[in-house]
């Protein structure tokens, strides 16, 4: 099971604060917050919160959870054979759990920047794609999402130039090694988001609700 949960944290701060929703985190996991600001701990607590959630309904048990630790390269990782992840951009959350493999997401909101200056990080052909492109800013957000959610999926995130991953639609490889994934894209308006597996497989998804 690959099973995507996606959530609004505008939507949820209608209805909770940063409080109400660290009150209702009944497990230990994630309690090293990185996040100095109020927004940004509120989008964080939901993340773990989704997570949680997931880990429910995969009837992950107690002792497995005491073994949660951090990969070399900062990944969240548990000792038993499933794989998670979480991602966010702007207010938009995507966490995702898997028993099938390793399982990486990333999320970015589609939006006018300087997407010139990160030229090194495709291959000419990419390139080329992303500059002759009606929308350029379109196929950016999704080649480098797709980029980061394999690199993520494996643990190093941007400890791998993305340049060396290379994609081919819907599958991708870290080039001079082992770590290939498979693609999906999960459509949320406005944004470019893709979850990427390391078999074949169907996600599940559903929106996530206090």
């Amino acid at each position: 099971m690959v099973k995507v949960l996606i959530s609004t944290a505008s939507e949820i701060a209608k209805t909770t604060d940063l409080q109400s929703v660290s009150n209702k985190l009944n497990i230990h996991f994630l309690n090293d917050d990185d996040y100095l600001f109020p927004d940004k701990m509120f989008i964080s607590t939901i993340g773990r919160l989704m997570l949680q959630r997931l880990f429910i309904e995969a009837n992950i048990d107690a002792a497995v959870l005491q073994t949660l630790h951090r990969g070399p390269y900062g990944k969240w990782q548990l000792s038993a054979p499933v794989d998670f992840n979480v991602s966010h951009a702007d207010d938009k959350i995507v966490a995702v759990f898997s028993d099938e493999g390793v399982v990486g997401v990333d999320i970015e909101k589609v939006r006018d920047f300087a997407w010139q200056e990160y030229k090194e990080s495709f291959s000419l052909a990419e390139w080329t794609t992303i500059y002759t492109a009606v929308s350029p800013e379109e196929i950016f957000f999704d080649l480098w999402t797709k980029k980061e959610s394999i690199l993520k999926a494996y643990g190093y995130g941007l400890q791998v130039p993305l340049a060396q991953v290379s994609i081919e639609n819907t599958f991708g490889q870290v080039e001079s090694s082992s770590m290939t994934g498979y693609f999906h894209e999960v459509k949320i308006p406005g944004y470019k988001c893709h979850v990427c597996t390391q078999q074949q497989t169907h996600l599940q998804s559903d929106v996530f609700v206090l």
